[in-house]
């Protein structure tokens, strides 16, 4: 890799990738709330005959402006992609370093890897979301 990074730019996105399948399903989640969520009533105003269709266009309206479920579903998509693009090791890395938090060590016994493999693989997943994310 040519470009360099900044270190906190790839702790951020170490970070990422690490929140990756607790941010689908808090996406999920914050789907939900919205979904479930109760009609505001304005009290002492009288009821509308169309105040189902009211409730279900806020809702809709809601999911598609609520910034945080746009923001995850983007850095979600991402990912995604980033992960497609990996072979089989690589994605072992992936599940194994980034989603298990198994350390180094015991990554590179069990997957009979070198040091510089894992950095390689590692560095790999990092610089392609970074290059998604229009970093580089």
């Amino acid at each position: 890799m040519e470009i360099k990074l900044k270190t906190e730019v790839k702790k951020y996105l170490e970070r990422e990738l690490r929140d990756y399948k607790d941010n689908k399903k808090l996406i999920e989640e914050l789907r939900l709330d919205i979904i479930e969520g109760s009609p505001s009533i304005t009290l002492g105003v009288p009821g509308n005959p169309n105040k189902g269709n009211e409730c279900q266009t806020k809702k809709v309206n809601d999911l598609i402006t609520n910034n945080q479920i746009n923001r995850l579903e983007n850095m979600c998509k991402k990912i995604s992609k980033v992960l497609d693009g990996l072979d089989g090791a690589q994605h072992e890395l992936y599940n194994r370093h980034f989603e298990k938090g198994e350390s180094k060590t015991k990554i590179c016994i069990e997957m009979h890897i070198g040091e510089a493999t894992f950095h390689r693989y590692k560095n790999k997943i990092i610089y392609g979301l970074a290059e998604e994310l229009g970093y580089i």
